[in-house]
């Protein structure tokens, strides 16, 4: 049972998920909100939400976890050097059917060159629309490959 409270608090997680229809009832609630409602939306990636939505706004940035707080939450090297210290990247990795389909992407690109590249992009840019998460754990691997080299 909810605790009892003069205030109401709405939490919106994964917010860069809502659809723009969804993004644009939340903006109307921001416009004019209630003087004891609080309103908290939780996103990955800022870049997603409406950019009206975002200038409403206050943005608090939360910090990296320490190697140690990351492996009580999963133990696995590979996850662990994925997530890089971020718990939301830890979520994409066990969400296998993500990270698989980015890694093979990842992996075909680093071993093309020209317009090879220029094609996996493309069907990638098409995935994107189905499949955003994809399009961006490919780059957060490819990322992390091209660190890991010397």
């Amino acid at each position: 049972m909810p605790a009892q409270s003069k205030r109401r608090i709405i939490i919106i997680n994964d917010a860069d998920e809502l659809t723009e229809e969804a993004q644009n009832a939340v903006l109307k609630l921001t416009e004019e909100p209630p003087a004891h409602a609080l309103i908290i939306l939780i996103a990955q990636h800022v870049d997603n939400l409406l950019s009206p939505l975002t200038s409403r706004l206050q943005k608090i940035y939360f910090g990296k976890l320490s190697e140690s707080e990351m492996k009580k939450l999963n133990n696995n090297p590979e996850a662990l050097h994925f997530a890089d210290g971020r718990p939301g990247r830890l979520k994409i990795y066990e969400s296998q059917d993500v990270y698989l389909v980015a890694q093979r992407y990842a992996i075909d690109f680093i071993r093309q060159k020209g317009p090879a590249r220029s094609q996996l992009i493309k069907e990638l840019v098409e995935v994107k629309k189905e499949q955003p998460l994809v399009f961006e754990t490919f780059f957060e691997i490819v990322l992390l490959t091209f660190r890991k080299q010397p």
